[in-house]
C-alpha cells in the first residue's frame, strides 16, 4: 500500500529547509515558519505538524527553538520510516517476478520514481515504459492487459510513491461445448502518486491493473559512447575516455557483476581504479602545471578514493605486460603515500608518457565491448552522418590533407624558430625539421541531436617520428612545448535540418578551422 501523506511530505521539506538556515537570525527562521503556515492553510494537517510550524513562528529563545527542532526532526524521521516501509513492501512485490521483468521493476523504482516524467498512454491495452537508457544498455517494461482504475488520466506522470500488489478474480469462461466454468485469474495492481500537480502537495493517488508483464534488456557496445563535448573543455582525451568507462561501470552497478562477460570481469578492478583517478584529475579543483610545485588539488577528494589496496594490486598485475613500471610503482603507494601519489598522478596524466596508458585503457574498453551490438543512433545522426563524413573527407582532400574521417593530418617544414606557450611557460625551438598539424572530429549524440566537435593540434616531430603515429588528441599529452591541442569548432545537427543547412554549418566551421593554419587568409 502507499504510505503517502501531506504531513510526511511537508515535514520532509520543512526539515530540509530548516537545516539550510539553522543558526540564522531569529527573523529568518520566523519567516520560514510563516512560509510553511501559508502553505498549511490549504490542508487538514496533523496537530504535530501544525505545532512544529507554529513553533518556528512563536519561539523567542534558543531553548524554545531547540524544542521546536526536536519536533521537526521527529516528523522527518516518521516520514522516512513510512517511506522505507513503502519501499520494503514494493521489493516484496517485485519478488513475485523473475528475470528481466524483475530487473525492470527494480529499475522502475530506482531510475523512474521521483526522477523522470513518463508518458501515461495505453495502446492496445499495453503501457510501455522506457525505464532506463545508457550508452551500455536499455531497460524497458511493458504492462499488458492494462486497465486504469481512476478514469480520465493525464498524458504524462511523475511517480513519486509506488506500491504493488497481487490479487485474484473469479472469472467465467465458456468451453468449446458451451459449458461455463469459473476459474481464478491472477491480477496485479500498481498504485502510485503522480507528483505533477498545480501546487505544492496537490497530488493525486492513481492506480492501474494489469495481467501480464514483459521486461526487455538490451546490452550495447559502449566503446564509442559519447555525449557532446563542452567547447571549453580541457584535458580532452580523459574526458572522452570517461564516457565509455562510465557506461561500463554503470552497467555493472545497475545489473550486477553477473551481467559482465569474462573480459569485463577481468578488467573491472583496473577500470574502477582509473575511473576514480581520472574523475579526480578532471575535477575543477585539480590544476596541473609544469613541475609538481604548481599542482593543486582538493585533498578531501583524495581522501574519498574508494579503491582498496587489493584493487590497486590487481590493477598493477593487469598492467604488468605493458611495461609501465614507474606508474605501477606509484599505484602500489596510492593509499600509503596518498598526497605524493596525487601529485605524481596529476603530472603524469598531463604528460606525453600518459598517452600510452590512454591507449591501453581505450583498447581494453574496445575489447570488453566488441561483442555487443551497436546502439541505434538518433534520427538526426542516421539522417546526416554519412553526408557529414563524406563532406569532410572531400574538403580535406581538396586542401591537400591526408587521412580520412575522423582523423586528418598534414606536415610541413618547421620555421627556424618555433615558439609555443604551454601552462603559461614559453618554449622556443630552433631549427626543428618538421611540424605536423592534425584535426580530429569527435561525434556526440543525444536523444535529439548529433554533434561534431573539431580538435586541432600540432606536434614538432623528432628524428624517426612519423606524423601517421599521432592524432590531434596527442597534443593534450604534453612534451615541453613540442605539442599542443585545443577545440576549434563545433556544430550541432537536429533531425529537422535539411542537407543544405548541414553542409552550410560544416563549411562555416571548416573556414574557421583553416584560419588556425592560415591566419593571414
Amino acid at each position: 500500500m502507499l504510505h503517502y501523506s501531506v504531513d510526511h511530505e511537508l515535514m520532509s521539506d520543512l526539515y530540509r529547509d530548516y537545516r539550510q538556515i539553522k543558526g540564522a537570525e531569529y527573523e529568518q527562521i520566523h519567516a520560514l515558519g510563516e512560509h510553511y503556515l501559508a502553505i498549511a492553510q490549504d490542508y487538514d494537517l496533523a496537530d504535530s505538524t501544525m505545532k512544529s510550524i507554529q513553533g518556528l513562528i512563536r519561539f523567542q529563545t534558543d531553548e524554545e527553538l531547540e524544542g521546536v527542532e526536536t519536533g521537526i526532526v521527529h516528523g522527518y524521521l516518521t516520514a522516512k520510516a513510512a517511506l522505507r516501509k513503502e519501499q520494503a513492501e514494493y521489493r516484496e512485490f517485485v519478488e513475485l517476478f523473475n528475470g528481466e521483468e524483475k530487473q525492470a521493476l527494480n529499475g522502475l523504482a530506482e531510475y523512474v520514481v521521483g526522477q523522470k516524467r513518463i508518458p501515461y498512454k495505453i495502446k492496445n491495452r499495453t503501457l510501455h515504459v522506457d525505464v532506463l537508457s545508457t550508452p551500455a544498455l536499455s531497460l524497458e517494461l511493458d504492462f499488458t492487459d492494462v486497465l486504469i482504475e481512476d478514469g480520465r488520466h493525464p498524458r504524462e506522470i511523475l511517480i513519486t510513491h509506488l506500491s504493488g500488489e497481487r490479487f485474484e478474480r473469479i472469472e467465467t469462461i465458456k468451453g468449446t461445448d458451451g459449458t461455463e466454468a469459473k476459474i481464478t485469474v491472477p491480477y496485479y495492481r500498481l498504485s502510485f502518486v503522480n507528483g505533477l500537480s498545480e501546487g505544492p502537495y496537490q497530488v493525486k493517488e492513481s492506480s492501474f491493473v494489469f495481467r501480464g508483464l514483459q521486461g526487455s534488456l538490451c546490452l550495447y557496445n559502449y566503446d564509442s559512447a559519447m555525449e557532446p563535448l563542452d567547447v571549453n573543455a580541457d584535458k580532452l582525451p580523459w574526458r572522452i575516455l570517461m564516457h565509455p568507462l562510465k557506461a561500463m561501470l554503470e552497467k555493472a552497478q545497475i545489473l550486477g557483476v553477473e551481467s559482465l562477460d569474462r573480459d569485463e570481469l577481468q578488467a573491472l578492478p583496473l577500470l574502477c581504479v582509473f575511473y576514480e583517478l581520472i574523475q579526480f584529475y578532471l575535477a575543477p579543483t585539480t590544476e596541473a602545471g609544469v613541475g609538481r610545485s604548481l599542482i593543486r588539488f582538493d585533498e578531501e577528494l583524495a581522501e574519498n578514493f574508494a579503491f582498496s589496496q587489493e584493487d590497486l594490486n590487481a590493477t598493477c598485475e593487469y598492467l604488468a605486460p605493458y611495461g609501465m613500471e614507474e606508474l605501477t610503482g606509484w599505484l602500489h603507494k596510492a593509499i600509503s603515500e596518498k598526497s605524493a601519489f596525487c601529485r605524481y598522478w596529476i603530472q603524469f596524466a598531463s604528460m606525453k608518457k600518459a598517452e600510452t596508458l590512454y591507449k591501453i585503457l581505450t583498447d581494453i574498453l574496445d575489447e570488453c565491448s566488441r561483442y555487443y551490438e551497436k546502439k541505434p543512433m538518433p534520427l538526426s545522426c542516421r539522417k546526416h552522418r554519412s553526408a557529414v563524413r563524406r563532406a569532410l573527407n572531400e574538403y580535406f582532400c581538396r586542401h591537400k590533407w591526408r587521412g580520412e574521417f575522423p582523423n586528418y593530418r598534414r606536415s610541413e617544414a618547421s620555421g627556424f624558430l618555433e615558439v609555443s606557450n604551454v601552462y603559461k611557460r614559453m618554449y622556443t625551438y630552433i631549427n626543428e625539421k618538421q611540424k605536423a598539424f592534425f584535426v580530429d572530429f569527435i561525434e556526440g549524440v543525444t536523444e535529439n541531436s548529433y554533434t561534431v566537435t573539431a580538435v586541432s593540434g600540432y606536434v614538432l616531430l623528432k628524428d624517426g617520428e612519423n606524423a601517421r603515429d599521432y592524432r590531434a588528441l596527442s597534443g593534450y599529452f604534453l612534451d615541453g612545448g613540442r605539442r599542443n591541442s585545443h577545440i576549434v569548432g563545433q556544430i550541432t545537427i537536429d533531425d529537422m535540418m535539411s542537407s543544405d543547412q548541414v553542409i552550410e554549418l560544416l563549411n562555416t566551421m571548416m573556414q574557421d578551422i583553416m584560419k588556425e593554419f592560415n591566419p593571414n587568409k
